[in-house]
Parts: structure tokens; C-alpha cells; sequence
């Protein structure tokens, strides 16, 4: 088996680390995590296997190393073999000796055979609470897998599983952005192409009136006019479809048309993410966290003196997180509190309003009428947080 120095290895992996995350592709990362196994791990073989449903059933989606296809694209249920066990069990599986491992099923021997493997190493590949696949190494003699080797395969799945999530994240953040283009795009047709149907149509109605108009004149007019009205009626179905929002989408387009605008009209830099998939929401609660949002940039730009705000959404709890988070002055201090901290009343002389203004209330008593909640707090290193929860 292959040895190596685990100093070299991990450095190595790490300046591989961030061609993985400047790939921002779910697929490519998978492929870059096995393609690394055998330069920098050292092991003879390295396979990604990617969960492909909710049974975690896993299916090799690249390949390294290899002398034969007998892995490629296999599809391992879970708990089926070394891949499919660790997909159960959420944590690395070694073995010395794969065909004589009596810890695991031996389904895929044939496979293990075509390629000669026999010593292995399986680590979950996943970030959080997501499970994304399996990252698994192997020899093609057996004995056992040193420490340092084991080391450096966890910390090369950890990096990958981070991988994915900014991909995973990035094609979200690219959902958002075509809806929002989608929406922009809308309203410039409607205030170019409308307002130029519009004139067409008025136009030949006037001189549709005319005194001296001709008959013959007069029945093309009223043709233009016909056709101008049937151009205006698709017109306003196009506009209507480019205007639709998808509801996992939504209330991501609508927060980053708000920091849009605030960067527009102050200049301050204002940004949004949406960090992971969405749940649902009703449209009435949607409406109130959009409502939060607002209050929240609203003194982020009339109090806080920020230079940039960060708004993001993220599932959790069974409801959905609303953080907006600034860098400016933070909240009010109570009256004769020197320290600083939350407030209950609204701040002098054109200070920014404490946890206690009148604006956040309102906000507060919104979110609470549907099961939400609101929590704004300075932070330890200036600015202020406003987070709102609101359930399914």
C-alpha cells in the first residue's frame, strides 16, 4: 500500500480545496474529490458514489484509478456493501481486506474483483444536516489503512461536501437572479413596447375621427387599431408569464429587488442569499417577512450610518429564517445605560431606534400573529441583527 507524508498530503489538498469551490458545479466537485484520491491520498483507487433519492440509494458518478468500468455508474442501495453502510450509518467504514470484511454484504464483490481492491476506506460526504453522497478510496492490497490516510480522506469529503453546498447554493442565488431579470425585463416592455401600442392605437383613433378622412382611408385605420389591440392583448399575457414567480423563488426575487433599490437610492452595498432550499410559504406570510425585511433596510438606511447590509433566508425549524444584518452604529442605549446594549425606548438627537422602536414592534406584533418571532440585537463587533422566523 502506498504511504506518503500527511503534511504534504493535506497541504496539497488544500490548494486543490479551492479549484474544488471555484468549480461551483455539484458534478465536477464529485468528480475533483476522487480524482484527487490516488495523487494525494495516495490510495490506488478513488469512486464518488452521489445519493440520487430520499432512500439514500447511492450511484458512482466518477471514478479514478481504475483499469476496468466495473464501477462506473453503479448503483449501491443503502446499507448494501462498504459505499451503501456508510450512507446508513453517517461515518467513515475501514477495512482491511474487502472480500474478507464480514462487517458489510458482499453484493458488489465482482465489482471489487474486475478492479482488484482489496484494503478501503468509505467517508460520508456531507455538510450539516445534508447528506450528499459517499467518497471512498481503496488498494489493491491489503492491510491496514494508516491513520493520516484516513485523516486526509475526511478532511478531503468535509471540503467537498462544503463544495456542493456553495454550488448547491450558487444555482439557487442563479434561480433567483433569472426570475428577477424575468420580472425587470417585464416592466421594460411594458413601459417601452405598452406605452408605444398605446400611441399606435390612439394615433389612429384621432385620425380615425377626422372630418376629412377618407373611407377607404378610415377602414385601414380601424384595421391598424384592431391589430394594435390584438398585439397589446399578447403583449400583456407575455408580460403576465415573465411576471410570474415560482413560490420557492419568490420571496428571494422580491428581497433582492429591495436591496437593489436600496443600493440604488443611497449607494450603500446591499446584498442577498438564500441559503438552501425553501419551503413553501403562504402568501400572507411571505408578505409579512418581506414587511420585516423592509423595516429592517428601512433604518439599516435612516439610523444605522451602515456602509453595506446582507439579508438571507435559510429553512430551519420547520419555518423560515429572515436575517438582516448591517455594519452600522448598532441599537440605542437605554436611557442612563452607559454600556450600550438593547433598548426599550427610540433613540435621541437622530440615534437608531432600540429593539424597542415603534416600527420593530409593529414587526414584531405582524410575525407573532401567525406563530413568528422577531429577535434584533447589536452585535459583539458593531452593526445590528434582525432575525425573523415565521413557521409553514
Amino acid at each position: 500500500m502506498r504511504t506518503a507524508d500527511t503534511v504534504a498530503d493535506l497541504e496539497q489538498i488544500e490548494r486543490e480545496y479551492a479549484a474544488v469551490i471555484a468549480l461551483l458545479d455539484r458534478s465536477a466537485a464529485f468528480r475533483h474529490a476522487a480524482a484527487l484520491v490516488p495523487g494525494e491520498v495516495n490510495l490506488d483507487v478513488g469512486f464518488a458514489a452521489e445519493r440520487i433519492d430520499d432512500l439514500d440509494t447511492l450511484e458512482v458518478c466518477a471514478v479514478s484509478g481504475n483499469r476496468t468500468d466495473a464501477l462506473v455508474d453503479l448503483v449501491i442501495p443503502a446499507g448494501m456493501g462498504l459505499s451503501g453502510k456508510v450512507a446508513t450509518l453517517r461515518h467513515p467504514i475501514v477495512v482491511a481486506d474487502y472480500p474478507r470484511e464480514p462487517g458489510i454484504t458482499h453484493d458488489f464483490d465482482p465489482q471489487w474483483r474486475a478492479e482488484g481492491l482489496r484494503a478501503a476506506v468509505a467517508v460520508p460526504v456531507s455538510r450539516g444536516h445534508w447528506f450528499y453522497g459517499v467518497l471512498c478510496g481503496a488498494a489493491r492490497e491489503p492491510g491496514e489503512i494508516p491513520d493520516r490516510t484516513i485523516d486526509a480522506m475526511m478532511r478531503l469529503a468535509r471540503q467537498t461536501g462544503l463544495a456542493i453546498e456553495v454550488a448547491d447554493h450558487a444555482r439557487e442565488m442563479a434561480d433567483v437572479a433569472v426570475h428577477e431579470e424575468r420580472r425587470h425585463l417585464a416592466l421594460t416592455i411594458h413601459d417601452s413596447v405598452g406605452a408605444l401600442l398605446f400611441s399606435i392605437g390612439a394615433a389612429a383613433r384621432d385620425l380615425e375621427t377626422q372630418r376629412e378622412c377618407e373611407p377607404a382611408l378610415r377602414a385601414r385605420l380601424k384595421y391598424i387599431e384592431q391589430q394594435v389591440a390584438k398585439a397589446s392583448a399578447q403583449l400583456r399575457q407575455a408580460l403576465r408569464s415573465l411576471n410570474e414567480v415560482p413560490q420557492e423563488v419568490a420571496l428571494g426575487v422580491a428581497l433582492r429587488a429591495e436591496c437593489r433599490a436600496l443600493e440604488e437610492r443611497t449607494g450603500m452595498k446591499a446584498g442577498c442569499v438564500v441559503l438552501g432550499d425553501l419551503p413553501a410559504l403562504e402568501e400572507g406570510r411571505a408578505k409579512v417577512l418581506l414587511q420585516a425585511a423592509r423595516e429592517a433596510l428601512h433604518n439599516a438606511e435612516k439610523h444605522a450610518r451602515a456602509r453595506s447590509v446582507v439579508v438571507s433566508l435559510h429553512a430551519v425549524d420547520g419555518g423560515v429564517s429572515l436575517v438582516v444584518a448591517d455594519d452600522g452604529v448598532g441599537l440605542a442605549r437605554p436611557a442612563g445605560d452607559a454600556a450600550g446594549g438593547e433598548g426599550n425606548g427610540v433613540g435621541d438627537g437622530g440615534d437608531r431606534p432600540s429593539a424597542g422602536g415603534l416600527g420593530l414592534e409593529a414587526t414584531a406584533d405582524r410575525l407573532g400573529r401567525v406563530g413568528g418571532q422577531l429577535v434584533v440585537a447589536t452585535n459583539e463587533d458593531g452593526g445590528c441583527t434582525m432575525r425573523a422566523w415565521m413557521p409553514c
